[in-house]
């Protein structure tokens, strides 16, 4: 698997994980090679990848939600401003 890292640390979204994982499955079907392990490496990297984001998508919205709920900050003053 240490071959492929490089391309692993490069996944940016579900999408390209999801592409690299296709590139391993027909890569392995071509070459009568077992890529179970660079698959299995793509899919636990992406499960994590999807937890940082949704991690990351709910503390912009408490920070969001926050921001507002604070006197003096919410759009009807804002407007009166």
């Amino acid at each position: 698997m240490h071959y492929f890292r490089n391309e692993l640390w490069e996944c940016k979204s579900e999408s390209e994980f999801d592409v690299l994982e296709e590139d391993f499955a027909t890569i392995a079907a071509f070459t009568n090679s077992d890529f179970c392990g660079p698959i299995n490496s793509v899919r636990e990297a992406k499960a994590e990848f999807e937890e940082l984001q949704s991690a990351y998508e709910e503390q912009q919205y408490d920070e969001f939600k926050h921001s507002f709920s604070r006197p003096g900050h919410s759009a009807r003053s804002r407007a009166a401003k």
